[in-house]
């Protein structure tokens, strides 16, 4: 199969090809189809209108990205306070002054590069769309055609020849067809889940939408056939408690911590910039494409109609299950067991297995299709295959002429299938052709009668009518279960589509964005009606899902921008270049791909790992139920701050007098008359390294309250993420080394404790859990007594 086109002008004025002849259009690019253009006009065209290709915006440099890093208030403090550090220690004689700032700075900059890997990391997978774009085409110059050439040296009025499975490397307008039938996947243009069929055929209206330009391809579709200098031992230098009282850590805890979430979407195929994933969040609209996103962009069989005992009965319905193009996903409802299918099954199998150009292949861990995708079942529209019918086969095999309440009853369950947004295509065949019957191959004499389009007629009548299928883009499994929590979180779901309007209300029914019963006639509209809507912001406004179909790149940004407008912060899902411009203008874009992201793992000391590992909470239970946070809120409402002061008082009221309790036992602790300098010596080595683990044990007993905000370890206890477990026995465990390893305990100046030692830290440490446990439950308890108010104010 191929075709001949020539790629779109790039004129400052838009030439509408689709609604001009092949003739007007070579008039109009001043070429000749049969020879093309000349090499000479060629270059000057390129000179003219620029290569054919996607504009590119210069990528940031390394170092660009790691001083952007720094563009914080948190980093400019630590910085403030590095200096000023770096100040007093060159004021001090000793050159242990200057390890404080040193490590200030080493932090800082650890955190830069985690943030600029990040960064990277996002802008290779974002440009990852680009590589729908075609890199080589065949072009006719001077002539001849020459079979391979940059597709960015393509230029407006070249003539391009396509065949199967080419992608189409220009917009481009269809002068001829080599082949009976062209069929162009669009789906990452227009979001149709069918193949469309292409004509040379003008038509009239200049300004058609893009799923009517049946003359035109855009480019990137396939064709079928993205411390103070006096005293230092015994106090702090103002600059180190300012710096003490600020976590160096943080930066990059929240940095490793956006990019755990990053990690998480990746796995479900989402590429998200890592300052996006805090504004997800805070989403009040998730706008969404509908095909490859809300479904699973593969063809499926999910009906099969199949013939009765006899002529005249009921037809047979079978429902088939499965969503992909996996062979063990799902099964066939009502079939019978393999050693009984009958005649009429097995005949309906072996067309769908002969009669298409597609094959079904392992990738990886995934089942692909190649060919045609709806070939991946069959091929045969109904209503033309039951004008060439004029028998049917029953359910034994037996073949009976077809009378006209068996065409009717085909027909009946053709329009009900209709109706559910299926795409249904018919079996037929045909028994005893002279001139076939001892057909082995190309060599054969009547070979030449399949070389002739004009032969077909003849032979495709009096055809056998077997049955028909079904077909549909189906749901991905857990969409329905995620626009169900959407909504019980008070969060819009709106899909924007370029497919048709009946499949894609079909869908919102099946996913729950739309309820069975709900009246659409305010609810559904097409990219084209929505644009003419006088009081666009008020339809938007409507509470619960809305659906716009036969959409274009800029119906969907512009319904970004006018719910942007409106203030509310939308989140944007896509994965074809037509929803760039949206993904790009929406508060958070997500970009469904193929490709993941990488994870940097920051192996920080004592406190950093529980931190880090925190990023791998599982949410909360109720966590849809909560009210939505809004994008202007603080990260720290009243209540935490209140909880952190409260809680943070006890601790270190707690921790501060059992610290001063071994400086100042005296007599009840060591005898003095015996040794009176161990006081000096092992006593305060000893009360140091108590308090010490102290506040070790009190941060770790902390890091478990932060498995959740309001939820009890009793309902959320420290099991629900290993990952923390792991890094509190690795901060422990850094603990235990600088205890007992000699070295380490001679240069922290410590020494190991006991068991019974060990006992008394845990006991002083643990209050810690009480505390907040107390918090929290005075915290569900005002969020039981809020929502009855909450739900009486919004009725």
């Amino acid at each position: 199969m191929g075709k001949h086109a020539h790629a779109a002008p790039q004129q400052t004025h838009a030439f509408p090809a689709w609604a001009r002849t092949p003739a007007e259009c070579e008039a109009a690019y001043a070429v000749s189809a049969a020879r093309g253009l000349s090499s000479e006009e060629a270059v000057a065209r390129r000179e003219a209108y620029g290569p054919n290709e996607l504009g590119e915006h210069p990528s940031p440099s390394l170092l660009s990205l790691l001083l952007a890093q720094f563009d914080d208030t948190l980093v400019r403090v630590l910085l403030a306070a590095a200096a000023v550090s770096f100040a007093l220690a060159y004021l001090d004689d000793a050159a242990s002054s200057f390890v404080e700032p040193l490590v200030i700075f080493l932090i800082l900059l650890v955190n830069a590069a985690v943030g600029a890997w990040q960064e990277t990391s996002a802008e290779r997978a974002l440009a990852a769309l680009k590589e729908i774009q075609c890199e080589h085409a065949a072009v006719r110059r001077d002539g001849v055609l020459v079979p391979r050439v940059a597709a960015r040296e393509l230029v407006p009025g070249d003539v391009v020849e396509l065949r199967a499975g080419d992608r189409v490397p220009a917009d481009v307008r269809v002068l001829s067809l080599v082949s009976s039938t062209l069929r162009v996947e669009q789906a990452s243009l227009t979001g149709e889940s069918e193949a469309v069929n292409k004509t040379a055929r003008a038509i009239a209206a200049e300004d058609a939408e893009i799923q009517a330009k049946e003359a035109c391809c855009g480019g990137g579709p396939r064709v079928w056939a993205s411390p103070s200098s006096a005293a230092p031992t015994t106090s702090r230098s103002p600059v180190a408690l300012a710096v003490a009282a600020i976590p160096e850590g943080l930066p990059t805890v929240i940095t490793t911590c956006l990019a755990l979430g990053t990690r998480k979407m990746a796995q479900k195929n989402a590429l998200v910039r890592i300052p996006s994933v805090e504004t997800l969040g805070c989403t009040t609209v998730i706008c969404s494409d509908k095909t490859g996103t809300l479904t699973t962009n593969q063809m499926s069989a999910v009906r099969l109609v199949a013939m009765p005992r006899k002529g005249g009965e009921q037809l047979r319905s079978f429902r088939v299950e499965g969503t992909t193009y996996d062979p063990m996903d799902g099964r066939i409802d009502g079939r019978p067991e393999p050693g009984a299918i009958d005649e009429n099954l097995a005949m309906v199998a072996r067309i769908a297995a002969v009669c298409n150009d597609a094959s079904i292949s392992l990738s990886g861990q995934h089942y692909v299709a190649s060919g045609m995708p709806t070939e991946a079942a069959l091929k045969g529209a109904v209503e033309n295959l039951l004008e060439r019918c004029t028998y049917m086969q029953l359910l034994d095999g037996n073949v009976v002429e077809m009378d006209g309440k068996s065409r009717g009853l085909i027909l009946e369950s053709l329009r009900e299938m209709s109706r559910s947004a299926l795409r249904c295509l018919g079996f037929a065949y045909k028994d005893e052709i002279p001139e076939f019957a001892t057909y082995d191959g190309e060599e054969h004499p009547a070979h030449k009668l399949l070389l002739d389009h004009s032969n077909y007629s003849s032979i495709e009548n009096n055809l056998i009518f077997a049955g028909f299928v079904g077909l549909r883009d189906p749901p991905r499994e857990e969409v329905p279960g995620a626009i169900e929590k959407c909504k019980a979180a008070g969060i819009r779901v709106i899909v924007i589509t370029g497919d048709n309007k009946e499949t894609a209300e079909a869908i919102c029914h099946e996913i729950g964005v739309f309820s069975r019963d709900e009246d659409l006639r305010s609810k559904s509209f097409t990219g084209r009606e929505s644009m003419s809507i006088t009081d666009k912001k008020s339809k938007l406004r409507q509470q619960g899902g809305l659906s716009f179909s036969r959409a274009e790149p800029k119906h969907k940004q512009e319904i970004v921008r006018l719910l942007k407008e409106d203030g509310e912060v939308v989140a944007m899902t896509g994965d074809g270049a037509n929803d760039a411009p949206a993904l790009k203008l929406a508060d958070i874009g997500i970009a469904m791909g193929i490709a993941g992201t990488e994870l940097l793992w920051v192996n920080l000391v004592t406190d950093g790992p529980p931190a880090t590992a925190l990023g791998f909470n599982p949410p909360d239970k109720d966590i849809m139920k909560k009210p939505l946070r809004r994008s202007k809120d603080s990260l720290i409402s009243a209540w935490i701050l209140f909880r952190y002061m409260l809680s943070n008082w006890g601790q270190c009221s707690s921790w501060e007098g059992f610290k001063a309790e071994p400086f100042t036992a005296g007599d009840r602790v060591f005898s003095f008359d015996a040794n009176p300098c161990d006081y000096f010596t092992e006593g305060k080595a000893k009360a140091t390294t108590i308090s010490l683990s102290v506040l070790v044990a009190i941060e770790m007993f902390n890091s478990l309250n932060a498995l959740s905000e309001d939820a009890s370890l009793l309902t959320m206890p420290p099991w629900v993420n290993p990952w923390l477990l792991l890094a509190m026995a690795v901060s422990f465990g850094l603990h235990f080394l600088i205890l007992y390893t000699p070295f380490f305990a001679s240069a922290f100046g410590i020494v190991p404790l006991s068991f019974n030692e060990w006992m008394l830290v845990l006991v002083v440490a643990f209050p810690v859990i009480i505390i907040d446990e107390v918090l929290k439950l005075v915290r569900r308890c005002t969020l039981r007594l809020s929502r009855p108010s909450m739900k009486l104010k919004a009725d």
